[in-house]
């Protein structure tokens, strides 16, 4: 229970109870927790403790309010440290959830004076063109268009791809895997589109990506990101 005496406040001792409820699992992803009265009662505390309380829990991503039917728990917000070489799907595995990937379309382009800059080839050379959804559980995070030279392979597929994953095949029939990249990042309002890939409100906040892979010092990925500002966030280490 919550104690006045202690040297934190009543709403930070709520924040910390209820948030352990939800790591600990007691309260899953989806399910409606107690009224903002209900958690009165059962706490002893004003409603304005309560009502901070929630908002702290839900601007850390645990919680989600919907207008007229109450506060449910939803998945926490991927942190991503900037200091590596990372893996979406990696990093999914750690908050123990199940990293997935739907592609929405696989398709040849000539890739044109943009996208041959950004990959380093000419722009009358072929490129694949991947759209895919990344997701968390049954969560959607992010919606991103990869472009890969068709050099590295003529083989890749969209079942593929779904199944072991973009880098894993282009390993499989060219034998490089990218071991290096840069990213750019900016704010952005989401357009109709990416908005309903996303299936959030148009013009809500989203992180564009620019991701530029190499192996060897050659570029073989030129990724654009649409990442959910709700669900994702990145950490940068500095020393």
């Amino acid at each position: 229970m919550l104690d006045e005496k202690l040297p934190v406040s009543l709403q930070y001792q709520l924040k910390v109870i209820l948030t352990s409820k939800i790591k600990n699992n007691e309260w899953s992803v989806g399910t409606l927790i107690p009224s903002e009265r209900e958690l009165c009662e059962i706490y002893g505390v004003s409603r304005i403790t309560v009502r901070q309380a929630l908002k702290d829990i839900e601007n850390d991503g645990y919680l989600t309010r919907k207008q007229g039917k109450g506060t449910y728990v939803s998945s926490p917000k991927l942190e991503q440290r900037l200091n590596k070489f990372y893996s979406f799907s990696e990093e999914v595995k750690k908050m123990g959830l199940e990293p997935s990937a739907v592609v929405v379309s696989l398709e040849v382009i000539s890739c044109g004076k943009e996208i041959g800059s950004c990959l380093e080839i000419e722009e009358e050379a072929k490129v694949y063109k991947v759209s895919r959804l990344r997701l968390a559980g049954d969560e959607i995070y992010a919606y991103e268009i990869s472009y890969i030279p068709y050099s590295l392979t003529d083989k890749l597929t969209a079942d593929e791809i779904q199944g072991k994953g973009l880098y894993n095949t282009i390993e499989k029939y060219s034998g490089v895997f990218p071991d290096e990249a840069t990213e750019v990042f900016e704010a952005v309002s989401a357009s109709p589109e990416i908005a309903g890939y996303l299936k959030i409100k148009k013009n809500s906040a989203v992180l564009r990506m620019e991701r530029f892979a190499k192996a060897q010092d050659k570029c073989v990925e030129y990724c654009i990101s649409s990442i959910r500002g709700d669900k994702y966030r990145y950490k940068v280490m500095l020393k």
